[in-house]
């Protein structure tokens, strides 16, 4: 119970800022995933046993690793990548097969929800998400599905 509110806590504001950056400028900032890291390799090994703590560092680790590789491809971006081996050490590791799932829901929630507030006139202006012709800040999903990840860990804890 108490890693989840904690994690939640702490990265909350980090997906608050990454979904804001992808949004406003097509960008989440190396600062924000170097930051996100940072905060699990301290409040981690606080709130963990040093076997999960350790296992979770592995599943970021190697989710960089083989983002690196997706990245090459021209698929996705870096900042994208960046942003999920930092955040994958937050999800539980039998949780990440689920979590991948709620990714996805999440990617088509906010292609849907991104593509309707354009549609609709309702984006800021200047924004570059909604001027930008066919890309998408995924980091908008990343974000939204640990968001909802921790929220429902913490509310599930009580």
């Amino acid at each position: 119970m108490t890693a989840a509110i904690v994690f939640f806590v702490v990265t909350a504001p980090f997906c608050l800022w990454a979904a804001w950056s992808d949004l406003k400028f097509l960008k989440i900032p190396n600062i924000l995933s170097i930051l996100l890291a940072v905060s699990f390799v301290i409040v981690g090994i606080l709130v963990l046993p040093f076997e999960d703590y350790l296992w979770r560092l592995f599943v970021g680790v190697a989710a960089f690793a083989i983002g690196f590789l997706i990245y090459l491809t021209g698929t996705i971006g870096g900042g994208d990548i960046k942003f999920i081996a930092a955040m994958l050490p937050f999800v539980a590791p039998a949780d990440l097969l689920s979590f991948m799932f709620l990714i996805s829901i999440m990617s088509l929630a906010g292609v849907a929800s991104h593509k309707l507030v354009g549609k609709l006139k309702l984006a800021p202006e200047g924004w570059k998400s909604w001027n930008s012709g066919r890309k998408f800040p995924f980091g908008f999903s990343l974000a939204g599905a640990l968001l909802y990840y921790g929220a429902f860990n913490v509310f599930m804890a009580f």
